[in-house]
């Protein structure tokens, strides 16, 4: 959506650094805001390295989802991989301003080529790839 295409969602994908003490804040903040896993476990599952290998070979998981008890239609996932880290997609974003707060935002481009590693074809995606691609390629004309 930040980037133009207009769809409904009802999460926010975020990717961080996966050191410990960052995570730690991570999960204060989460508990702040009340958000809880939507699997059942503690917030801090996370925290260990095996939970998040084991999630991602055997559950074939790449995000860890965390909603809002009075609100199931939120989901705020962590991408779980290295590949998904924040350190490897900041690489490739660009920092835009979102009423008054800057945040660094995942490129057109890097977005394009996630949603075309998708195992399987969701036609939400397909059509993504199409808007984005036309944004992208008006962006260039500029």
């Amino acid at each position: 959506m930040l980037h133009g295409v207009e769809r409904v969602t009802m999460d926010i994908d975020i990717a961080l650094e996966m050191e410990e003490a960052n995570l730690q804040r991570f999960i204060s903040a989460i508990d702040a805001m009340m958000l809880k896993p939507r699997v059942p476990v503690a917030s801090d599952f996370i925290l260990n390295p095996k939970n998040r290998e084991l999630l991602v070979t055997e559950k074939n998981a790449l995000v860890f989802t965390y909603n809002h008890p009075s609100n199931p239609f939120f989901h705020l996932d962590i991408f779980l991989t290295e590949a998904l880290s924040y350190p490897e997609l900041a690489k490739d974003s660009e920092i835009i301003e979102l009423e008054g707060v800057q945040i660094r935002l995942v490129s057109i481009k890097k977005l394009i080529s996630l949603k075309k590693c998708v195992d399987t074809e969701r036609p939400k995606d397909i059509h993504d790839i199409m808007v984005l691609t036309k944004i992208l390629q008006e962006k260039s004309r500029e």
